[in-house]
């Protein structure tokens, strides 16, 4: 972690440090792929669901062996309450929950959620980056969520419960063996906090940490993708870097500041600056290879001298002695991602006369400062996870759902903001891609006429991971149920065991081939390939050792070709043949 959480309660405000922890210790409804593009849904405390047809009633059928750490059954009695809590508490994923009309509990093991409208990407919403997680009913009913001591010895459902929290350095997590899908294979995680990108990656070199669970400069990353210590991924995150102008403060409520500002960002440079060719730089008001995307809704290009004209035309012009225009700031969470960004923006506005103060701090604090009541900023990045155009609501929807709302776009532009209200409504009351399209591509073209924020590039983060650990989060074999973002359900050591997943999966694959070169030499593999199909079977109930048992007698079983008549014919005529030839030997051999 790149700074300490404040709680490990996710609900009462924003810290994302704490989300990435929790998602092992508590547990959400569903899971859902929000980096790899499957679209797939997983179960975790639902081991299934039910959506109606118009897209407003979603039955969840829970799991009914899910305990919490403290031994105490889990039921559909938590799931409500929580849900329920978010809503009456405004906590900071009111935002997924404000179209609901009821929660309903038929029992003990079915939550019924119908929503006001009918919404196609409610599971994305439930199961994604901030799935909402399941507080236990029995420890937080009747207290303040703020202050609840639970809040700093976290008990859930998820693969690992908690163990102690040693403020300024470490949390401690162990495998809990009651876990619902199945024991996690790694015994004890140690969350290092707070951990600075520079110290992480010196600690990642020096091998006193396996994985820095957060983005790593690309120079440093690209530095070691050839280290055969390390595994190294590109993770897609589905995420949109961006700058957001607070409109309230002078002179950027004016349009041609925005447009200037934009005019004076060489985007395509400060992505290749920051992201060595991993990341995109925006193409438009949204992620250029979506089937969403809208390829006309295009920001200003890069060009300094039109900035310089539009700022002169909005009575901005340089100052005779100073050649300053004006004075603005901008600020970011600290971030190997977003603390670069006030740097380089600073030299382009410097470029065309805007002169900038830059801060940053913690993500935490960076929260408070930049959202309702505070408001206090000029121009702040942002970042914001969408795998689905529902989700981009939490963006561009009216208070108090939207961030547009911290920049003032409600205020300045109040009837395209109902008519993006409107769209957005649209777009997720039909199932029909092509159909939603339409709807979200015209928001794109609202945002790209009023420019609230400037998109600067789809993130993809640099990962390094100890090459002695297989499936961790950033990882596609990680996806499965009980998958998240962010955590180690799936994740094994492989020097632990020969009946890790992988090298049971290697096993059943070589295994797999080699009967496929029996069988073309004419064995009979079916007795082979029925104990092979169990093995998988085994597999995918993670019995590993049963698994690796039955893949290796698989072979033993295929049957060698059996002689036809006309084979067994000239095998004897062979045997004959030498046997009279052998006789025929002796005999002359005798007269001599």
């Amino acid at each position: 972690m790149n700074y300490e959480p404040l709680s490990l309660n996710p609900h009462p405000r924003r810290d994302d440090q704490a989300l990435r922890l929790l998602q092992n210790i508590l547990s959400p409804l569903v899971g859902a792929d929000y980096y790899f593009g499957t679209g797939e849904i997983y179960p975790n405390l639902a081991q299934s669901w039910d959506v109606s047809p118009d897209a407003r009633v979603y039955t969840f059928h829970l799991f009914q062996n899910v305990s919490w750490h403290d031994g105490v059954k889990f039921t559909s009695a938590d799931v409500a309450w929580t849900i329920n809590e978010i809503i009456d508490k405004a906590g900071v994923l009111v935002r997924y929950f404000t179209d609901v009309e009821k929660i309903e509990t038929p029992d003990e093991y079915t939550v019924r959620i119908t929503l006001k409208t009918p919404n196609s990407g409610f599971l994305y919403q439930v199961g994604g980056y901030s799935a909402p997680l399941i507080l236990p009913k029995h420890l937080y009913e009747g207290t303040d969520w703020n202050t609840n001591p639970y809040n700093q010895e976290p008990v859930g459902t998820g693969p690992f419960k908690f163990v102690e929290w040693i403020r300024g350095d470490h949390i401690t997590m162990e495998a809990y063996d009651g876990y619902h899908l199945g024991r996690p294979y790694l015994d004890r995680v140690i969350v290092r906090a707070p951990v600075i990108e520079t110290l992480g990656m010196t600690m990642l070199r020096a091998g006193e940490i396996h994985y820095y669970g957060t983005s790593i400069y690309a120079a440093d990353a690209l530095a070691l993708q050839d280290d055969p210590r390390f595994d190294f991924h590109v993770l897609n995150t589905r995420t949109m870097i961006k700058i957001m102008f607070n409109m309230r403060r002078e002179p950027l409520g004016d349009l041609r500041v925005r447009n200037a500002i934009c005019h004076a960002i060489n985007i395509s440079d400060l992505n290749y600056r920051l992201g060595l060719g991993i990341t995109n730089a925006a193409a438009g008001q949204w992620f250029e290879d979506d089937w969403a995307f809208n390829p006309d809704a295009k920001q200003p290009e890069y060009d300094p001298e039109k900035a310089e004209e539009l700022l002169d035309e909005a009575g901005y012009p340089r100052d005779p002695v100073t050649g300053v225009r004006f004075e603005t700031s901008v600020g970011t969470f600290i971030s190997t991602v977003q603390s670069p960004i006030k740097i380089i923006v600073k030299e382009y506005l410097k470029e065309v006369g805007i002169e900038c103060s830059i801060w940053e701090m913690s993500y935490p604090e960076y929260w408070e400062r930049t959202s309702p009541p505070n408001l206090d900023f000029d121009i702040c990045s942002q970042g914001g996870n969408t795998p689905d155009p529902v989700e981009w609501g939490k963006h561009v929807s009216s208070p108090p759902v939207g961030l547009l709302n911290y920049g003032g776009f409600p205020e300045f532009y109040p009837e395209e903001q109902a008519r993006i209200d409107e769209l957005m409504l649209l777009g997720q009351s039909v199932m029909d891609t092509e159909e939603r399209a339409v709807h979200y591509r015209e928001v794109q073209q609202i945002l790209a006429d009023t420019m609230p924020r400037i998109n600067l590039w789809e993130e993809a983060s640099a990962q390094l991971t100890s090459s002695e650990f297989g499936n961790t989060p950033e990882s596609i074999d990680a996806l499965g149920p009980g998958y998240l973002p962010w955590s180690y359900v799936h994740t094994f050591w492989k020097l632990g065991s020969e009946v890790s997943p992988a090298t049971v999966m290697d096993t059943i694959e070589t295994v797999e081939d080699e009967l496929a070169d029996l069988e073309a030499q004419g064995y009979n593999v079916t007795a082979a390939m029925k104990k092979l199909s169990d093995a998988r079977d085994a597999y995918d109930e993670e019995d590993y050792v049963a698994a690796h048992t039955l893949a290796n007698a698989a072979v033993d079983l295929a049957i060698p070709p059996a002689r036809t008549p006309y084979e067994l014919y000239a095998l004897v005529v062979v045997v004959v043949i030498i046997v009279v030839g052998v006789a025929a030997y002796f005999y002359k051999k005798r007269k001599r």
